[in-house]
């Protein structure tokens, strides 16, 4: 939920008597995402890894709205070398996530997000 100003923001239905809420679009959420994870924390943000794995089967990534919102809000990507030189460590962090009904396997999450950061290298 927003509830600050916020131009990346849109109204969500909710299940629950049809109540509308706003929140960060999903292009926001994902971008945020995808920035945490291109730097040298990767492994600190193993759960935006599945995040950006979940988003990816919710929505299309549109690169050039997410390369909109960094630059309006003055981001710079980093260069993902973390994320694709620390494969042993991103593993051992993910098999440590627990709580998480039907997790995945690391290595189809690990190669889809992948597949998905290489547009923006």
């Amino acid at each position: 939920m927003s509830v600050r100003q916020n131009q990346f923001c849109e109204p969500y239905i909710s299940y629950v008597n049809g109540v509308t809420i706003k929140g960060a679009s999903l292009s926001k959420m994902l971008s945020d995402k995808i920035f945490a994870i291109s730097g040298e924390n990767v492994c600190r943000r193993l759960k935006d890894v599945l995040d950006i794995y979940i988003i990816s089967f919710i929505t299309e990534i549109d690169a050039a709205e997410l390369y909109r919102i960094w630059k309006e809000i003055g981001r710079e990507l980093g260069d993902f070398e973390a994320y694709k030189s620390k494969f042993v460590e991103l593993k051992k962090a993910y098999d440590k996530m627990k709580g998480i009904k039907n997790k995945p396997d690391f290595y189809e999450v690990y190669d889809r997000v992948s597949n998905l950061i290489c547009q923006f290298e």
